[in-house]
């Protein structure tokens, strides 16, 4: 999802009715994106480079609040098959409040 039409979606849409936000990140990464629910999909949010990534999650939490998002929800990926249960998703979610501590 382009980030500007990120941004127009959030803000004609009441706190209540936000799309679903995750920041994505993983075993094996170094960095984390953010993807948007949109149409019981999952969309990378990109720019004009490209998917965006943030070196921490804390970066990726302080420009979700910059663009007004009240809460998102950390995604985190393992490709090991002992982490998990067998047959199913190997990751594994927590809800992110977002504030400004």
């Amino acid at each position: 999802m382009d980030q500007h039409q990120f941004h127009q979606w959030l803000h004609h849409t009441d706190q209540d009715h936000q799309p679903k936000v995750y920041i994505l990140g993983g075993a094996d990464l170094s960095q984390y994106s953010i993807a948007v629910e949109c149409r019981h999909r999952m969309e990378p949010l990109r720019n004009e480079q490209g998917v965006m990534h943030f070196q921490s999650i804390d970066e990726a939490k302080q420009h979700l609040i910059k663009q007004g998002v009240s809460h998102a929800c950390l995604r985190l990926f393992t490709p090991y098959e002992e982490c998990g249960t067998a047959g199913r998703m190997h990751y594994s979610d927590m809800e992110l409040p977002l504030t400004n501590d």
